[in-house]
């Protein structure tokens, strides 16, 4: 049985060698081999193995016996453990080793000694099954000791039945007492026997689900079994449809007889065949290479009974063996003919590599200079000391001068180049240079130096008169702007920029010259130009203003432009310069943001309408809330965006549109109208919780800086003096940064009317910005549980303090209620507050005040900060 199990480990599971060894009980702790199969070449009669803590005790035997669980040796090469067994092992071809414990009740039994011609062969799913084979073995060995134990009762009964006849009667109670034991060793038996077919069971189970194909002939080549995979190979899908066929039977004639010569040269030789690759046709047609092992099978009496077979599909690997030797014989011929000299040397600076090219350099054969030092060939030491210090430190060193020695004693200067070469544990192997002789290009270089000076001195005059003449040629090509020169005489062209050519539609190589002025514009614009524009450039010297330029496709292109005229020694205008540039983009800017300030304008007065309508039927409603308040929020904005579009539209039609100074305008009017866009938007969002919010990472000051940027001409023209204090360097928070401007502007507002109304000569808005660690607000002291109450830090928090008249006790606890104000009726709704706090709120924050009568009222907007670890 311990014979058969090693055959079975070795002949299905591709193992190199399998043994049991019985764990002795003498003095030295001796483990006996007790069976083997496999390539074991007298290897167990060469090592002593001990189970004992000793050093022959500490290989994967010894110790899974000692221990009671595997021990794995994953490479035999590299573990120090296994070091009294290296040398016999590798003579084998052992890689790696499993020593799997045989326990019975607790009870030592010995080991299962597996051995692999791969490292690092046991996966953890390969150790599980051995580990359960192990388990089964020992049960199986338990099982031959109770079979031991029945023959030896069956003989006991014998000896009772002799003797039945004298003492039936005195033995009657013996013998049912000797019944009941052996009924219960044939229960135990017949559990024996279920152990032994849930371990076929299992057997087969892994047979069905292992990657390798197994299947097992009889003498004469008939099919008796196969596992799954090989039965599915051949286009069956029961294993038990195989049984009873020969290979005639499932492959062609041809593939029939080869297998059929392998299977007798195995039977009638005794002897495996193993790891034999071999090209496959498949019954679909399709071609696999397979890599094949065929063993014997013995019967108890020695005699060859039938043949055991498994294979694997290796295609992939021949396919990526064959890339991998194309990819070799490519880069062994990229190697041999670079035209630089290619070395390869190992970590002592050996030669082992040597190309073509080396050779023609050096003066010297690779078989001169294998096994040669590389440093002999330097002749700067300290040079190469250096760039060894490069190579060790960076991993390689790039473009290095140096001068080496030649075969035939001159030195020649030289670039080099060097690399590490590093196995895949990331250690040095080697490294690889590649050369280059400098003495030719140092040479040419040298005459070319000489040949430089001698013409320096020649053009050094000329190359300052064209500089500055390249200079502005440059400088006009690199202008975005169309720029032109025409000849004031006869109109033609004599020069158009790249920018010019590319917005009329000419090409780079087109002669300009050829085109006259009138070839760029329409009919009525060269009316413009003879009756209005030419006579006014020439009487004034310059022209500015706008006028389409026409391109080749038939576009007319909107331009602002200027024109010189250039007047020769007679005082006659000689040529004419242009600059245009394309305000396509910035009219149909202009365009939209109109469209958009009017339908804004319209919807905005829609709003007030409806706001209106709402206050009358019923000022609490929530819309009507919403509705005044983004009324209240979009007044300001709009009439930032009509200020700036009136002023637009003014310079225009003076004539004095200024381009340049129009991207700052246009994007302040972007902005507003973006802010208007996401106020709008935010209408939805109050009264649907589900919508997302815009939230950013946001400087506080940035708010702040923004409200009083928009506000801080309307309080000068209040006499208010602002006073700002905003800390830098603030953590930053996480909010829509244009409403929370909002709530300031608001607050910012209010302070504005609290001081109007004051009646105060001295007049002040302070506003400052401050971090706060701990907790904050007038809440944190009286331990108020109001919906406003204190958290815990990090805050920013925001402050806008006037110097007015404050707010009464009574007053201030419904300054947030909506719709309630303290102005003269038609200059508040009575919102700004209210949604300013549900704006605060919403960002995790809080709206604080504190009024003292007679000195005025601070408002405190605290926010969380975003965690400065985070």
């Amino acid at each position: 049985l311990l014979r058969e199990i090693c055959h079975i480990v070795v002949g299905v599971g591709g193992y190199r060698m399998a043994w049991v060894g019985w764990a002795e009980e003498d003095r030295d702790q001796t483990v006996t081999p007790v069976a083997r199969y496999g390539h074991e070449e007298e290897y167990l009669d060469t090592v002593k193995v001990t189970w004992k803590d000793a050093e022959r005790g500490k290989g994967p035997t010894g110790t899974c016996i000692r221990t009671g669980v595997p021990c794995i040796i994953r490479s035999v090469d590299n573990q120090a453990e296994f070091a009294p067994w290296k040398a016999e092992a590798s003579k084998r071809g052992y890689a790696s080793v499993i020593g799997l414990p045989l326990l019975l009740d607790g009870r030592r039994l010995g080991a299962l000694t597996i051995y692999s011609s791969e490292t690092d062969a046991f996966d953890t799913e390969e150790v599980e099954f051995l580990v359960k084979l192990s388990g089964n073995l020992s049960y199986g060995i338990g099982v031959l000791g109770l079979r031991k134990a029945q023959m030896q009762a069956e003989e006991s009964l014998k000896e009772a039945n002799i003797g039945l006849e004298k003492r039936v009667e005195e033995r009657t109670a013996e013998l049912v007492k000797v019944n009941a034991e052996l009924r219960k060793e044939v229960e135990e038996r017949r559990q024996a026997q279920d152990e032994l077919f849930n371990s076929r069971q299992m057997l087969r189970s892994v047979l069905d689900n292992i990657p390798q194909r197994v299947f097992w002939k009889d003498r004469n080549s008939v099919y008796v079994g196969c596992n799954k995979p090989f039965a599915l190979d051949w286009g069956y899908e029961d294993p038990g449809e195989l049984v009873g066929k020969t290979s005639y039977e499932t492959a062609s004639a041809a593939i029939a007889d080869r297998y059929s010569a392998v299977d007798r040269e195995v039977m009638e030789g005794g002897r495996p065949k193993i790891n034999c690759e071999e090209l496959q046709i498949r019954p679909d047609g399709s071609q696999a290479w397979l890599v094949t092992s065929k063993l014997p099978m013995h019967g108890k009496d020695g005699q060859v009974i039938g043949m055991l077979g498994t294979y694997a599909d290796i295609t992939e690997r021949k396919l990526m063996e064959e890339k991998i030797r194309q990819t070799n014989a490519y880069l062994e011929n990229i190697f041999e003919n670079s035209p630089d000299a290619i070395t390869i040397v190992d970590n002592h600076g050996r030669f082992i590599r040597w190309n073509k090219m080396a050779e023609a350099l050096h003066g010297y054969t690779f078989e001169e200079m294998k096994g040669k030092s590389a440093f002999d060939l330097y002749v700067d030491k300290d040079n190469l000391e250096k760039m060894l210090a490069g190579l060790r430190r960076e991993g390689s060193v790039k473009k290095w001068e140096t001068r080496m020695k030649m075969g035939d004693g001159r030195i020649v200067p030289f670039e080099i180049s060097v690399g590490l070469l590093k196995d895949s544990q990331n250690q040095t192997l080697g490294s690889v240079g590649v050369a280059r002789d400098l003495s030719g290009i140092k040479e040419a270089f040298s005459a070319l130096k000489a040949s430089h000076e001698r013409l320096y001195q020649e053009i050094a005059e000329r190359k300052k008169a064209e500089e500055i003449q390249k200079r502005l040629v440059a400088l006009l090509e690199q202008t975005p702007d169309f720029v032109a020169f025409a000849d004031a005489v006869n109109t033609n062209i004599l020069y158009i920029n790249r920018a010019g050519r590319k917005m009329v539609g000419i090409g780079e190589d087109e002669d300009v010259t050829r085109i006259k002025i009138t070839d760029l514009y329409s009919k009525e614009t060269n009316r413009m130009i003879v009756d209005e524009i030419m006579p006014c450039t020439i009487r004034d010297g310059v022209w500015k203003g706008e006028y389409p330029i026409l391109s080749r496709d038939g576009r007319e292109i909107p331009a602002s432009r200027v024109i010189l005229a250039h007047k020769g020694p007679d005082g006659k205008t000689e040529v004419f310069s242009t600059i245009a540039r394309d305000i396509t983009e910035q009219k149909e800017l202009i365009r939209q943001l109109e469209e958009k300030a009017l339908k804004l304008q319209n919807a905005n007065e829609e709003i007030k309408r409806g706001m209106v309508q709402l206050v009358q039927a019923e000022k609490m409603s929530a819309l009507g809330q919403l509705t005044a308040g983004v009324a209240h929020e979009l007044n300001q904005p709009l009439n930032v965006i009509k200020i700036i579009c009136q002023s637009l539209l003014k310079d225009m039609e003076r004539n004095q549109l200024n381009t340049g100074d129009l991207q700052p305008d246009l994007g302040d009017v972007v902005g507003q109208v973006d802010k208007m866009a996401q106020i709008i938007d935010h209408m939805r969002v109050y009264t649907r919780r589900t919508e997302g919010k815009t939230a950013e990472a946001t400087d506080v000051n940035t708010p702040m800086e923004g409200a009083f940027r928009f506000l801080g001409q309307q309080l000068r023209n209040h006499g208010i003096e602002v006073l700002t204090e905003f800390e830098s360097h603030l953590p930053q928070i996480l909010v829509d940064p244009i409403r929370i401007e909002q709530v300031i502007v608001n607050l910012i507002t209010n302070a504005r009317d609290a001081l109007e109304t004051s009646g105060k000569e001295y007049k002040c808005i302070k506003a400052r910005t401050y971090r706060v660690n701990g907790i904050v607000g007038n809440e944190a002291e009286s331990g108020s549980n109001s919906r406003s109450s204190a958290t815990a830090g990090p805050f920013v928090v925001m402050e806008v303090s006037d110097s007015g008249l404050g707010i009464p006790e009574h007053i201030r606890e419904k300054i947030f209620d909506p719709f309630f104000t303290m102005k003269e009726p038609g200059k508040g709704t009575g919102l700004g507050l209210h949604v300013g706090r549900k704006i605060i709120e919403e960002h995790g924050g809080k709206i604080e005040v504190d009024s003292t009568l007679g000195e005025g009222t601070t408002f405190r907007v605290v926010l969380p900060a975003i965690d400065e670890k985070e």
